[in-house]
C-alpha cells in the first residue's frame, strides 16, 4: 500500500512545476517525519528494540549498541522508508530535481528520523517505566499530537495561505526540499548536517541514560496500605453474577489486566487518542455525513482494534508459563477462554462508555441513538474478533511481559494473516451501514445488524470448539512457546 502511495506521489510530482514542488514537498517531508515519530506511539507499538538488561553483561561497545538500536528504528517505520524511496525515484525524473539532490535529501531525512526515533524511544521507555507517570505522559502525548490538527481545523480558512508561505528555511524538511530541488544547496547542506548532528547527540544522550536506568526499580509499585485496592468492589462483581470457577477466572483476568502497564497504556490510548485524533475530521464540513453521524461507533472500533493487540489476538500471552495451571487444574479450557472473553467484553464496554461520555461532554451534536449504536457495534465486532482471537491464541501463542509497555503481542505471521482476515471480520457491520445508506432506513440497518449478531454468535461458538480441540491437541507446543524466554530483541 505504501509503495503504491509512493508511486502515486512520484507521478503527481511530474505534473507540478518548480514553484508548486517547493510548496508541497516540505509538507510531504513533514508528514513523513510526523508519521515516523508519532505513529508508533499512537499504536502503542514501538517495534523491535535491544533488551539492554541482557546485553550489558557482554563486552559490547556502547557505540555498537547505539548503532544497532538506530538500525532497528528503521524497522519501526519501514513503510516511510519505502514511501520515500519510491516517491523519491519518481521525483528524480522531474526536470527541476537533480537525482543527486533527491538522493541526498532522502538520506538526510532518513538519518535524522532514525536517530531522533532512537532517542525518543529511550526517553519514552524511561518515562513510561513509572506507573502513574506513564499514564499522565500518555495523556500529554495524546493532547500534544491532537492539538495541531484541532488548531488547523479551527482556522481552516487560513490554512491555504499558511501552506503557501511555507516553513522557515532552518527546519529540516524545508532545507531537504530545497536540496532535492537543487535550490540553495550551499545553505541547505550545512543546515541538514546540523540537524543530523543534533539528532545524533540527542539519540546518544537518551540511549546512554537508558543504559544506566533501573527499569525494575522504577516499575516497582507500592502495595496498598490498610486494606485492598479501591477497585476491590469492582473486581468482586463477577462473583455476584457467575459461579466458580468461571467467576474466579474472570476476576483473575481483570486483576491481571488492571496491573499490566501494557494494558493500561493501550486502554488510555483507545478512548483518548482515538477520540481526539479523529475529531478534526468529524468537525470538517467536507467529511461525509455518514462518518460524522457515526463518529462514536468509528472511535469505538478504533479503540477495540488497539485493545485487540493486548487481550484478543494472544489471550494467553500475559499468563506465560503460568498457563500450565489451566491444564493441571480441574477446569475446562473452554471455561478459561470464555472467562477471558467475558473480561475482554467488559473492558470494551467500559472503553465505549468513556467514549460516549466524552461525546456527551463536548458539544458534538451527536444523536443519542448513534451512541447506543456504538455499543451494539462494539459488541458485535467483539464477537467476531474474539472468535478469531481464540483461534490465534492457540495457533500462534507468544510469551509477553505484562510490564513491557510497548510492543506487539501476536506473532508476525499472524499479523500478516490479519491484514487479509480483518476486513472480512468487519464486513457484517459494514453491510449494516450499507443497508442504511442504500434504503435510507434505520429498520434496514438494525435488521442487517441483527443478522450480523446471529452470524457472529454462531461463528464464535464454532471457533470456540475448534480452539478447545486445538488447545488439547497442541498442548506441548503451546506451553513451550509460552514458556520460551525472551531474546536480546524485545517488543517484536
Amino acid at each position: 500500500m505504501w509503495a503504491v502511495l509512493g508511486y502515486v506521489a512520484g507521478n503527481m510530482s511530474q505534473v507540478l512545476n518548480s514553484r508548486a514542488l517547493a510548496i508541497v514537498l516540505p509538507w510531504v517531508l513533514l508528514g513523513t517525519s510526523g508519521y515516523w515519530q508519532l505513529m508508533p506511539i499512537a499504536t502503542a507499538s514501538l517495534g523491535m528494540t535491544l533488551d539492554l538488561r541482557r546485553l550489558l553483561a557482554w563486552p559490547i561497545p556502547e557505540r555498537s549498541l547505539f548503532a544497532l538500536e538506530t538500525m532497528l528504528r528503521l524497522t519501526t517505520a519501514f513503510e516511510m522508508v519505502l514511501f520515500l524511496a519510491v516517491a523519491g525515484a519518481g521525483l528524480a525524473l522531474h526536470h527541476a530535481a537533480p537525482p543527486a539532490g533527491v538522493a541526498a535529501a532522502l538520506a538526510f531525512t532518513i538519518a535524522i528520523n532514525a536517530l531522533a526515533a532512537a532517542g525518543l524511544r529511550s526517553l519514552v521507555e524511561r518515562v513510561f517505566a513509572r506507573r502513574w507517570l506513564r499514564e499522565a505522559a500518555v495523556l500529554l502525548l495524546v493532547l500534544g499530537a491532537a492539538l495541531p490538527p484541532l488548531m488547523i481545523s479551527a482556522r481552516a480558512d487560513r490554512a491555504p495561505d499558511a501552506a503557501a508561505r511555507g516553513f522557515w528555511f532552518g527546519w529540516p524538511w524545508e532545507a531537504a526540499a530545497h536540496l532535492a530541488l537543487g535550490d540553495r544547496t550551499l545553505t541547505a547542506v550545512p543546515i541538514l548536517l546540523a540537524w543530523t548532528a543534533a539528532a545524533y547527540f540527542f539519540g546518544c544522550w537518551q540511549f546512554r541514560r537508558s543504559l544506566s536506568f533501573d527499569f525494575d526499580a522504577a516499575a516497582a509499585e507500592r502495595l496498598p496500605q490498610g486494606g485492598g485496592s479501591r477497585l476491590e468492589a469492582l473486581f468482586r462483581i463477577p462473583s455476584a453474577i457467575f459461579r466458580d470457577p468461571l467467576a474466579a477466572l474472570i476476576e483473575k483476568e481483570l486483576r491481571t489486566l488492571a496491573r499490566s502497564p501494557r494494558f493500561r497504556l493501550v486502554f488510555i490510548m483507545g478512548f483518548s487518542f482515538g477520540f481526539l485524533i479523529w475529531l478534526p475530521v468529524m468537525r470538517d464540513p467536507a467529511t461525509p455525513s455518514i462518518l460524522r453521524a457515526n463518529y462514536p461507533a468509528f472511535v469505538a472500533v478504533y479503540g477495540l482494534l488497539l485493545l485487540a493487540e493486548v487481550v484478543i489476538w494472544n489471550a494467553f500471552g500475559f499468563d506465560r508459563a503460568a498457563a500450565r495451571l489451566y491444564y493441571a487444574a480441574p477446569v475446562r479450557i473452554s471455561t478459561v477462554l470464555i472467562a477471558k472473553n467475558i473480561a475482554t467484553l467488559a473492558v470494551v464496554l467500559l472503553e465505549v462508555f468513556i467514549i460516549a461520555l466524552s461525546c456527551a461532554v463536548l458539544p458534538l451534536s451527536i444523536p443519542a441513538s448513534r451512541v447506543y449504536e456504538a455499543f451494539l457495534v462494539a459488541v458485535i465486532v467483539s464477537m467476531y474478533l474474539l472468535a478469531t482471537g481464540n483461534l490465534s491464541s492457540v495457533y500462534y501463542p507468544k510469551s509477553v511481559d505484562p510490564a513491557q509497555s510497548w510492543g506487539r503481542q501476536a506473532s508476525t505471521r499472524f499479523h500478516f494473516y490479519l491484514l487479509l482476515v480483518f476486513p472480512v471480520l468487519l464486513l457484517p457491520v459494514l453491510l449494516a451501514y450499507g443497508a442504511r445508506w442504500a434504503f435510507d432506513s434505520d429498520a434496514a440497518f438494525y435488521g442487517v445488524l441483527a443478522l450480523a449478531a446471529f452470524a457472529g454468535a454462531a461463528y464464535y461458538w464454532v471457533a470456540l470448539q475448534s480452539a478447545v480441540e486445538a488447545a488439547s491437541r497442541r498442548k506441548e507446543l503451546i506451553l513451550e512457546r509460552l514458556s520460551a524466554p525472551a531474546g536480546p530483541l524485545a517488543a517484536d
